[in-house]
């Protein structure tokens, strides 16, 4: 188990190495920037339990509208800084800017909304996130090493593409699909909660990983990026 470790510590290094590389938009791209025009394309809240979906829409509203701090309304600003600017080099190449930071991923799957792919992912020690299941598009992967020298046994480890973009480019506008929740889990003396947003497509077919106490309202929405005239 030690060698496993630190077989996974020298990949964990080698990976943050890679991170800290640094990219620069191309200046030949600079005239082709997107950027943030707001929320778009809003889907109605849904609720579910470890059990499914919850069929009630004035239930599901009366969730979204208790918890209101933690979603948006069409006109709502958005302006979380990692969600501002793509620059568009051709249709299988972008450069997305985000603070301190640029990435460029390539096209790698074309879809309602085209996947893009960075060279970068992180070991992933805990998969139990409910981010990884409740996606259409799935971004955790299960790697195996095979048995060697420093592990006769070999061992499997989890790894999740980070970061990916999923993105429409629908004439002079890109969509990217934002999946917004929040979970709450109530029993007796203990009640908990956890909010968070984040780029794909929502599926139903990882709820079955809430908790048997849990409930999870579900925002999706598209973020518009225009082009900078």
């Amino acid at each position: 188990m030690r060698q496993q470790l630190l077989i996974l510590a020298a990949v964990s290094v080698l990976l943050a190495y890679c991170h800290k590389e640094s990219e620069h938009p191309s200046p030949a791209a600079e005239n082709n920037y997107f950027v943030n025009s707001g929320l778009t394309h809003f889907a109605p809240v849904r609720l579910f339990t470890h059990g499914g979906e919850v069929v009630n829409p004035g239930l599901a509203q009366a969730y979204r509208d208790e918890f209101s701090l933690y979603f948006f309304d069409p006109g709502d600003p958005f302006n979380d800084s990692y969600y501002r600017k793509i620059v568009y080099i051709n249709d299988d190449s972008i450069q997305y800017v985000t603070p301190g930071r640029v990435f460029g991923a390539k096209r790698t799957v074309k879809d309602t909304y085209d996947r893009f792919s960075t060279p970068y992912t992180d070991i992933i020690n805990d998969t139990s996130s409910l981010e990884f299941y409740i996606v259409q598009y799935k971004t955790l992967h299960s790697k195996e090493v095979p048995p060697g020298p420093n592990s006769p046994n070999g061992f499997v480890y989890y790894e999740a593409d980070d970061p990916v973009y999923f993105l429409k480019k629908v004439k002079d506008t890109f969509f990217m699909p934002i999946i917004k929740y929040a979970t709450m889990s109530r029993t007796p003396g203990i009640i908990s909660f956890v909010s968070n947003k984040f780029n794909n497509v929502f599926s139903a077919s990882g709820v079955d990983h809430l908790g048997a106490y849990d409930t999870l309202i579900v925002q999706s929405f598209d973020v518009g990026f225009v082009k900078n005239k």
